[in-house]
C-alpha cells in the first residue's frame, strides 16, 4: 500500500506542481484521481507523511473518477451549487478535518447521489448495446 501511495500518488502531486509552476498558478486546485473507490480523502495525508519531500498546499484532493464525473455534471446542471461545494471542499481540505472529505460525501448532502453523467452521455446504453451484441454472437 505505501509502494502504491508513493509511486502513484507522488506522482500525481509531481505532475501537478510542475504544471502549477509552468503555468504560473498561484494556488490552483490539484486534483489526484484514482480508479479504486475504498481510499478516503484523507488517505492523502498520508502520502505527505510518507514522503517528507512532498510539501502539502491542502489544494490537493483525491477523487475517484466517478466522484469527477458527478461533481462536473454538477456544473453543467447548477453552477451556483458546484461553487458552493468548491468552497465547502477547501475549507475542509484546509482544516484537514476528519468528519469526511470525500466528493460523494458532499455531493450526497446536497442530495446528488447518482452519476448523470453516465446516464445523459448514454454510456450505459451502448455499454449494454455491445453486451447484447457479445451476448448474440456467443449464443450462434
Amino acid at each position: 500500500m505505501k509502494r502504491h501511495i508513493l509511486k502513484t500518488w507522488g506522482e500525481a502531486v509531481r505532475q501537478l506542481n510542475e504544471t502549477q509552476a509552468a503555468l504560473s498558478l498561484d494556488t490552483p486546485i490539484k486534483i489526484i484521481l484514482v480508479y479504486e473507490d475504498y481510499y478516503k480523502a484523507e488517505c492523502l495525508e498520508e502520502l505527505f507523511r510518507l514522503d517528507p519531500e512532498i510539501v502539502n498546499d491542502y489544494n490537493y484532493w483525491l477523487m475517484t473518477i466517478n466522484e469527477f464525473e458527478m461533481f462536473f455534471h454538477t456544473y453543467k446542471s447548477n453552477q451556483e451549487l458546484f461553487f458552493d461545494i468548491i468552497v465547502n471542499k477547501i475549507e475542509l481540505e484546509h482544516t484537514q478535518s476528519h468528519e469526511g472529505r470525500e466528493m460523494e460525501l458532499l455531493l450526497s448532502q446536497k442530495g446528488i447521489s447518482e452519476n448523470l453523467y453516465i446516464q445523459e452521455s448514454e454510456i450505459i446504453q451502448q455499454y449494454q448495446r455491445i453486451e447484447e451484441l457479445v451476448r448474440s454472437i456467443s449464443n450462434n
